[in-house]
């Protein structure tokens, strides 16, 4: 009886930690901000609340801020809503650098079924 409990408990355990792992697994927004050339080129994933969203002709992007700052992600899929609590996957992309001024974003990997 006390292994069936531990072994229930386990599992429980490890459903919840399966779940979050992808919170566990997401880089804080600033530090690629602060260090695109740290990222240029690599994956990375990150998770935050989508701010505005904007859908033209040739480009779809959004931006997603978590605690730690902010960052436009170039969307390959579906565009999410203002407000959503998402995790995103892709690429970092330092496109635009003048002075001090630099942009970066993060390319969508477009998901796999």
């Amino acid at each position: 009886m006390k292994k069936q409990v531990l072994f229930i408990f386990a599992l429980a355990l490890a459903s919840v930690l399966f779940y979050q792992c992808d919170g566990l697994l997401a880089t804080d927004i600033q530090k690629i901000v602060d260090s695109p050339e740290q990222y240029a080129d690599k994956e990375v994933t990150v998770k935050g609340t989508v701010g505005n969203v904007t859908d033209l002709a040739l480009i779809r992007y959004y931006k997603l801020k978590d605690e730690t700052g902010e960052i436009h992600v170039i969307a390959k899929g579906d565009l999410p809503s203002r407000g959503d609590k998402i995790t995103v996957t892709g690429k970092v992309n330092p496109v635009f650098k003048m002075g001090t001024l630099q942009v970066t974003v993060i390319e969508e990997v477009p998901k796999r079924n």
